[in-house]
């Protein structure tokens, strides 16, 4: 799935016409005779099977590939849903390894007339199943209800996601044949082949390995499926880029981000933040708090050296009695953009973290967009932790310092106006008003924590994360989330 849709995306087969064809259901007799002054141009009556499409779009929803794979093209073609058909054809051998048939399947989807956008949609679809049974084979079953729940939805063809995924989890787990491994030799992609095959040997080995060494041989195991895992995801995010691109995307609305900021010691990192942004259509609005006269000279000093890459600037000097809560709703009043996005001035935002959630807006009415799979950085123990792996892509809660609403549909939304506890009350607004909050992937973006928990609002112990999520690496290592 992975080559077949990097192939596509980088070389779009040129789209061709097809020869008009008039049908009618096998259940509806052929008229026998036509007028006289047709019978020249005529087009050609083909009987079909009406019930064809609804059929493979149910097979498609469960995941039943082989059988999709297996349609006969004869039939296809004479079906008014001829190019659709063809489509789920390709997705399911795709997802059985045939990439050539595949690629046959999905020229003649677009000889039939589908658009270029219904492909991609369906193509990235099967990279999250593909992701799914990933999950499967590491057995992690929670994580690939997930991803099959992110394959569903983005097509736009199930019904029910939730129920779909589960009965798509028991057909997927049927086909995998998890106690003979060799199945995956040819049953899921030479890219899946090369990274889960020395994971499952790995993990056989580790059965057979005493108790003391189990655990860290186990740690290691996980570490390297979440890696393999984050690379299959960072392709979806290129596939959706792409799709986004193909589909003439171009979202250029004005951008205010808001930054509350009591460190003065990082000013430099609201800076480099904002600098190195790829959307440029923006207006900083910063939000000083507990800043001396030096601090707010050097900070009104270092924010015009943005002023030629910015739209605007602006800096509420509010008294430091308001909290926290108050001071950004009237941040919120004072921002002028299609849109408004919270950073916090010590995490870190790369190059494309603004440009992929604004994009985001285009495909839905979401009020908001954020992460809740985050990358966490624990500076006192030298590592980085994926919080809450696999929770992205769906609608669900998102972290307050990733806060990003189109004010089309948020444009209501404020904090609660105290000094904690603000960013709740915002979603439970969003909740309440029944607003669509969508959790995105967890790339280009990075969650600095600092070794005394007195240097944040939330003060909890690296443990805490540790817990909820699972060791990326040793040190900062921004390889894994810059994309």
């Amino acid at each position: 799935m992975i080559s077949l849709l990097k192939s596509l995306l980088t070389r779009w087969f040129g789209a061709q016409q097809p020869t008009p064809v008039v049908v009618y259901p096998t259940n509806e007799p052929a008229a026998t005779t036509a007028p006289a002054e047709l019978h020249s141009a005529s087009p050609q009556l083909v009987a079909y099977d009406e019930n064809l499409y609804d059929k493979a779009k149910t097979q498609w929803q469960f995941g039943d590939w082989h059988s999709l794979a297996n349609m006969d093209d004869n039939s296809l073609a004479n079906h008014p849903e001829a190019g659709k058909l063809f489509l789920l054809k390709a997705t399911a051998q795709s997802q059985l390894g045939n990439t050539t048939d595949a690629m046959s399947s999905l020229k003649q989807a677009q000889q039939c007339g589908i658009q270029k956008k219904l492909i991609a949609k369906l193509l990235v679809s099967g990279v999250y199943n593909t992701l799914g049974k990933t999950a499967l084979i590491a057995g992690q079953q929670q994580r690939a209800l997930g991803y099959f729940e992110q394959s569903l939805s983005n097509s736009g063809m199930a019904g029910d996601v939730k129920l779909m995924a589960k009965a798509r989890i028991s057909e997927q787990l049927q086909q995998l044949e998890l106690s003979n491994p060799s199945f995956l030799s040819w049953s899921v992609e030479k890219e899946m082949v090369s990274v889960l095959m020395p994971l499952f040997r790995h993990s056989q080995k580790v059965a057979s390995n005493n108790k003391n060494n189990q655990s860290n041989r186990l740690e290691q195991l996980n570490r390297e499926i979440l890696i393999a895992e984050l690379d299959l995801s960072k392709k979806a995010l290129l596939a959706r880029r792409a799709l986004a691109k193909a589909s003439g995307v171009n979202v250029n609305g004005l951008v205010s981000i808001i930054i509350p900021t009591r460190r003065a010691h990082n000013i430099d990192v609201i800076i480099e933040n904002i600098t190195r942004q790829s959307y440029k259509n923006i207006e900083l609005i910063l939000v000083p708090h507990f800043y001396n006269e030096s601090s707010l000279k050097e900070l009104e000093k270092k924010a015009e050296t943005l002023r030629s890459k910015l739209n605007n600037i602006v800096i509420l000097k509010i008294d430091d009695t308001v909290p926290l809560g108050a001071r950004l709703n009237r941040a919120i009043d004072a921002a002028r953009g299609n849109y408004w996005a919270k950073m916090d001035d010590d995490d870190l935002y790369f190059e494309n973290y603004l440009s992929d959630m604004i994009a985001l807006f285009e495909l839905d009415d979401y009020a908001m967009v954020g992460k809740f799979e985050q990358f966490i950085y624990l500076s006192d123990i030298n590592k980085m932790v994926l919080r809450f792996p696999g929770w992205h892509n769906r609608l669900s809660f998102v972290s307050g310092s990733t806060f990003v609403v189109n004010r089309r549909y948020g444009g209501n939304l404020r904090f609660g106006e105290t000094e904690s506890g603000e960013d709740t009350a915002l979603l439970k607004m969003a909740e309440e008003s029944k607003l669509k909050v969508y959790a995105v992937d967890c790339f280009n973006h990075i969650v600095m924590r600092s070794a005394d928990v007195n240097n944040h609002t939330w003060q909890v112990s690296s443990e805490y994360f540790l817990k909820e999520g699972s060791v990326v690496c040793d040190g900062l290592c921004d390889e894994f989330v810059r994309v």
